[in-house]
């Protein structure tokens, strides 16, 4: 039988105990647990996390539909942070809401900070497994070198993660580079699914690329039935995607991201690098990079270079597949899906082979025949099966 971990203080001894991490060890938490004594622990910086560098969180933990709120972390620190430092080996986390979190985290080190987690998972090791957390408002701010900030896990390496929430909202301040996301800095070999973001973002640099879900994804990854929102802010540009900054195959398999959207505000000062669903995307091998039925419908302040995409190089065009998807011309205010940088000159031109795909009004991005007629799955018609996608008829959801 599992562990119960019942108070504060049950969850503070897991935190301090690294014996209590190993893989034949399960917690299962029976009650909500009010988190707001741990700003008076270690000296004014917070919580410590369960997993570090040295001992990962390699067992499971039962959230069982429970709310842990107040949870505070302030530190300078070269431990990527979260509730869980680091977890591997096959750890399994589910059904637990983190509400109203307070992280503020400073490294000269390239760690991970994540609500949830700050980095999860390690390459050719058993999956790590994510599912039903709902980070529930809160805020998270890094600085220095932090290189992987996202609501729910700042790093993630190979594994899954499912119906997962973030609404936290994050801002990262340092000029190293980094990868930010609202719900996902970083991730690879990954299977992510029927999951979301709508927390704010903001970048303080060009050197950090951002994206209203995931900063970025690499590596024989699928990404399905997701989406974000929120608004995605930076003073000085570049590489903002509304729903994923980077993406890169590195060969290691295809990236696909299919059925998902993004209504992300993009707020910035200029257009460069700034596309409405993705900013760059780079593979090493022909269709290695996939989107399929997409959109992208969120606002964009400035400008940007694509309604869906920013910018690829030259070498790379003929290497990313896009399939059946759409973006709004009016909110996105562009008529252009995307450019990129022709033969290493600064010259923009429209991708040569995406030609046939065209912005919509809004009222077209409204009407059922626009998805329907590109073989979307969608319950109004009558010959779908999978019925992955719905029409918001009553303008309630999601604005129609």
């Amino acid at each position: 039988a599992p562990c119960e971990i019942a108070t504060l203080e049950n969850i503070r001894w897991l935190s301090e105990n690294s014996s209590e991490w190993v893989s034949t060890k399960s917690y299962k938490q029976t009650v909500d647990i009010d988190a707001s004594y741990s700003a008076s622990l270690n000296a004014g910086e917070g919580w410590t996390p369960i997993g570090n560098s040295t001992n990962s969180f390699e067992g499971s933990y039962d959230g069982n539909n429970t709310i842990i709120s107040n949870l505070y972390i302030n530190r300078t620190t070269t431990e990527s942070q979260g509730l869980f430092g680091k977890v591997k080996y096959g750890s399994t986390i589910k059904d637990l809401t983190l509400k109203d979190a307070n992280i503020t985290v400073n490294s000269g080190s390239t760690i991970g900070v994540g609500v949830l987690v700050g980095k999860a998972g390690q390459e050719a090791q058993a999956n790590v497994t994510l599912s039903n957390i709902n980070i529930d408002g809160g805020t998270l701010t890094a600085s220095g070198s932090v290189s992987y900030v996202g609501g729910l896990v700042g790093g993630f390496y190979q594994g899954n993660i499912t119906n997962s929430h973030s609404s936290a909202v994050l801002e990262h301040t340092g000029t190293s580079f980094g990868l930010m996301g609202g719900l996902i800095g970083y991730a690879e070999f990954a299977d992510i699914s029927k999951s979301s973001s709508d927390g704010n973002v903001t970048k303080q640099t060009d050197n950090i690329s951002v994206g209203g879900f995931i900063g970025q994804v690499q590596s024989d990854s699928n990404i399905s039935q997701c989406y974000s929102s929120g608004t995605l802010k930076n003073t000085n540009g570049g590489r903002i995607g509304g729903f994923v900054g980077m993406l890169d195959d590195r060969g290691d398999g295809q990236v696909i991201i299919e059925d998902s959207y993004t209504r992300s505000d993009i707020s910035v000062t200029v257009a460069s690098y700034v596309g409405g669903f993705f900013s760059i995307p780079t593979s090493s091998a022909s269709n290695q990079v996939v989107f399929s039925n997409i959109y992208a419908a969120g606002t964009i302040s400035v400008g940007s270079w694509g309604g869906l995409g920013s910018i690829v190089d030259s070498d790379n065009v003929y290497e990313v597949d896009i399939l059946n998807s759409f973006w709004d011309k009016e909110t996105t205010g562009t008529t252009q899906m995307a450019a990129y940088y022709n033969d290493g000159t600064t010259d923009i031109t429209i991708f040569p082979q995406f030609d046939s795909l065209a912005g919509k009004t809004t009222v077209q991005m409204k009407t059922l025949s626009t998805f329907t007629d590109a073989s979307w799955s969608f319950s109004d018609s009558a010959t779908s099966s999978e019925n992955i996608w719905d029409m918001d008829d009553s303008n309630t959801t999601n604005d129609g």
